[in-house]
């Protein structure tokens, strides 16, 4: 289907696709910028590409293409997610061990000297 003869559902679930497979591309670099003018793009086009309830045989190809772009992006961003909540909790979890060598009423830490 070309675009000059496509509907508007099928325009906009090629811009949809378009913009959630450059998200991913963005995300995989760490491009969180983009990611999110990206995710801002395919806002406007959501409405455009409908509910699906009277697509054509070619608009739900299209809007499963759709689907698996974003899904892919969404799942991206999980793990990033969930990378970052990760990394966070090891930061807390060193806070907490080092916490005891601040304390002077433990006594510990106290042979250790700031002289190089």
């Amino acid at each position: 289907m070309t675009t000059s003869t496509a509907s508007p559902v099928a325009f906009a679930l090629q811009e949809l696709t378009a913009c959630w497979n450059q998200g991913y591309e963005a995300l995989v670099r760490g491009d969180l910028e983009r990611v999110q003018s990206l995710l801002e793009l395919a806002d406007d086009h959501v409405t455009a590409a409908g509910n699906g309830r009277g697509d054509s045989a070619a608009e739900a190809l299209l809007r499963s293409a759709a689907a698996t772009a974003r899904g892919r992006l969404e799942h991206g961003m999980r793990a990033g997610m969930a990378g970052v909540q990760d990394e966070l909790a090891r930061g807390r979890v060193g806070a907490k061990m080092l916490r005891g060598y601040a304390d002077p009423t433990l006594g510990v830490g106290g042979n250790l000297s700031r002289d190089c």
